[in-house]
Formats: C-alpha cells, sequence, structure tokens
C-alpha cells in the first residue's frame, strides 16, 4: 500500500499540532465528545456541589457522617434555640 496524500496530512497534523492555540485544537471536537472523554469522577469534581447532591436524600448524604461532625461549626446557642423552639411544637 502506498502513502497517500491523507496519510501525510494526518502525519503532519500530528507533528504540528501543538503549536496551534488550544482553540484550534480543539476545533471540531464537539462538547459531548470532550465529555465522554473524562473520566465521571472528573466530571463530579468539575460540577458545583448543589449539582452533586441533587436527587440525593438527606438521609443519604448523611449516613456516613457523625452526629458529632454533623453540628461542629454551629454554635451551641443556635442548635438549643432550634431545639427549644421545635419542641413546643
Amino acid at each position: 500500500m502506498s502513502y497517500t496524500f491523507e496519510d501525510f496530512e494526518r502525519d503532519f497534523t500530528r507533528e504540528h499540532l501543538h503549536l496551534l492555540p488550544v482553540e484550534e485544537r480543539l476545533r471540531g471536537v464537539s462538547m459531548e465528545d470532550w465529555l465522554n472523554l473524562l473520566p465521571m469522577n472528573e466530571l463530579l469534581k468539575r460540577a458545583p456541589v448543589e449539582e452533586r447532591l441533587k436527587g440525593i436524600p438527606v438521609e443519604e448524604r448523611f449516613k456516613d457522617v457523625s452526629i458529632e461532625d454533623r453540628f461542629k461549626g454551629i454554635p451551641r446557642k443556635l442548635i438549643e434555640d432550634y431545639l427549644s423552639k421545635n419542641k413546643s411544637k
């Protein structure tokens, strides 16, 4: 089989692709194709927390979080006020 012009174009492009700006290198690649190349965990890392948690029940979100960690950072007074307010209901 002979070396064709298409073979030459492909080889030339591969050898010089790094010289082009990123926008030109990605021209013709759809977002869907690009996303299909990335592993799912990489896509999840890039998604906002709200998007990652959407559809997951609250119970499931906190399943492996200790009660101490759930309240970490919340002032004691705020927790007590909340509990006393809901106790009277």
